[in-house]
């Protein structure tokens, strides 16, 4: 016999019991009130591109359901970051095409996808293909040439993204009552 506690997002425990018949096990489910002062972890809800993202949003543990979700944030700017990272075109395409191949049978490596053609895209506006940087021209600069204005941008997103970060833990505070104290 077994005691199993946890929390679901099966409220009626349909999904649940379907599964446990399934398996033909026996079980008797109760789905009690939770305990006062607990909180419930968040049901992540993101749409198919921002799932695999929800990796990252994760390794802090789950949010609860008084906390802001950050998954769709990072699936718009962790390939943003890696692509202004990795520029270039023909990386870009062995990770995209690494992604496609493995998405089946793991999900997550359509991060590789997202980060590929991001890759692709400041490759082109690098000019850079496998690391050589005079085949195709540059689209805005090549980072060689104007190393301040590629290493200033990243700086000013880094404080924008600081920001939004200050600006979610604020709100997230706000709903819980305790804004006066953050």
């Amino acid at each position: 016999f077994a005691w199993v506690t946890g929390w679901t997002s099966d409220v009626e425990g349909e999904g649940l019991k379907k599964a446990l018949d399934e398996a033909n096990l026996q079980v008797i489910l109760r789905f009690p009130q939770a305990p006062v002062r607990s909180m419930a972890p968040m049901v992540m809800n993101n749409p198919w591109w921002a799932k695999p993202f929800e990796l990252f949003s994760g390794m802090l543990g789950t949010p609860s359901a008084e906390e802001a979700d950050p998954s769709l944030l990072v699936a718009v700017l962790v390939p943003l970051l890696f692509g202004y990272m990795f520029g270039d075109v023909g990386h870009g395409l062995i990770l995209a095409s690494i992604g496609f191949l493995l998405q089946k049978r793991w999900p997550v490596t359509r991060i590789l996808i997202a980060n590929g053609f991001s890759s692709i895209v400041f490759g082109f506006l690098f000019g850079s293909i496998f690391g050589v940087e005079h085949v195709i021209p540059a689209l805005w600069v090549h980072p060689i040439e104007q190393p301040l204005l590629v290493m200033g941008i990243p700086l000013v997103a880094g404080v924008l993204i600081l920001t939004t970060g200050l600006a979610l833990n604020a709100f997230e505070a706000y709903w819980r009552d305790e804004f006066d104290e953050w």
